[in-house]
């Protein structure tokens, strides 16, 4: 397996799937690779922030729905092929953490460009900051103090009892949700909530991480 086990959302598992697996075969005879796919992605996706940094919202927007479909294309490639890269799951990490929040500067962008409102800037680039911020704190958090394979019950129990929590951020963090709710608010025309929403959903997140990553592990 290309990844390591990220677990899909409801929308890769019933929309973005099953849409590029007749996709799969046809692609898998040609030369291209799952990281060729994953390369590509990533400046695809980069072309539909600027063109939302422009006002081309509508376009971006399915532009970010390709991306989504290209994503699940270069995992479901990798497994046809049987490919195994360490290199893949680091461009799908890339993808996912790094690029895909950059999302909020072409909204911001675009809202300086037709409200001149510096606070649509500012706020843009404050929420890329904040989820660049969460993923490198997560990063290194893991990085040294590995999670033990070995868990106890009562571990358990409290990944359960967090469950609904995790559920309710993931389905409001998760790109594959950002980007359909952007495409979304932007056909009905109420594409100038998506920064006020998500600058308090980070802040209250950015808070909870950050106080959370900052804790001193048991054992240590």
């Amino acid at each position: 397996m290309r990844k390591s086990r990220i677990e899909r959302s409801v929308l890769f598992r019933f929309v973005y799937h099953p849409i590029c697996r007749p996709m799969v075969p046809l692609i898998a005879k040609t030369p291209i690779t799952a990281n060729q796919l994953s390369l590509v992605n990533i400046f695809f996706t980069l072309y539909g922030f600027f063109l939302f940094a422009q006002g081309r919202t509508i376009f971006g927007s399915v532009i970010l729905q390709l991306s989504l479909i290209l994503d699940s294309t270069d995992g479901n490639l990798a497994r046809f092929k049987k490919e195994t890269s360490s290199y893949g799951i680091y461009l799908e990490r890339v993808w996912h953490n790094s690029i895909s929040p950059f999302l909020f500067v072409g909204l911001g962008i675009h809202f300086y460009r037709t409200t001149h409102s510096l606070l649509s800037l500012v706020l843009g680039i404050s929420i890329t900051g904040a989820i660049l911020l969460i993923n490198q704190m997560a990063y290194i958090h893991q990085a040294t103090f590995p999670v033990n394979t070995n868990k106890s019950e009562k571990k358990h129990k409290m990944v359960a009892s967090n469950s609904f929590i995790e559920m309710l951020v993931r389905g409001i963090a998760c790109t594959e949700y950002v980007f359909a709710y952007v495409l979304i608010l932007d056909i009905l025309g109420y594409l100038y909530l998506v920064l006020p929403f998500y600058g308090v959903f980070y802040v209250l997140l950015f808070t909870a991480k950050f106080f959370s990553l900052l804790r001193k592990p048991k054992n240590c």
